[in-house]
């Protein structure tokens, strides 16, 4: 699966969440989010996320291509969602694939959509505190979005 999306930092989520619901996204996701990556030889990392959403947990792996360039818009293949509750399963998986644990991220997600276009705005405060937001779907959609509203939801140049 190829996931189109474009990436910025901004200067606070506030102005992305206004900038959403006063214009008709839904808020489809609320969410508190554990993330560890592993990485291994290959351009694949994979992931483990756990959500907390109104004080239920889940938990899924998935693997997501490794491109470390934020600033820039991007095509990268991800997998789907593999839920699951046995973490042991899971290690014995990492494990035989040769993954090691590189970073563990804490954020909280608040994802609107409408009209093929996703917004993930992300308050990240571990490792680290600064706020991302991703916009995903079409590759023209989602350039043309950017476009409009890169100044004022507070886009920092890197």
């Amino acid at each position: 699966m190829l996931e189109y999306e474009h990436s910025f930092q901004v200067n606070d989520w506030q102005p992305s969440i206004d900038y959403c619901t006063q214009n008709g996204y839904k808020l489809v996701e609320d969410t508190k989010q554990t993330r560890t990556i592993y990485c291994n030889s290959t351009k694949i990392n994979a992931r483990i996320t756990v959500n907390e959403c109104n004080g239920k947990c889940t938990k899924f792996l998935d693997f997501k291509q490794n491109t470390l360039n934020i600033k820039k818009y991007r095509g990268k293949k991800e997998s789907l969602e593999l839920s699951f509750e046995n973490d042991e399963v899971i290690d014995s998986i990492l494990e035989i694939l040769k993954y090691k644990k590189s970073n563990v991220v804490r954020r909280h997600r608040k994802t609107f959509e409408k009209a093929g276009l996703k917004f993930e705005i992300d308050h990240y405060f571990e490792p680290y505190d600064k706020f991302v937001v991703a916009i995903e779907g079409d590759k023209k959609l989602v350039e043309k979005m950017f476009s409009k509203v890169k100044n004022f939801l507070g886009f920092i140049e890197a």
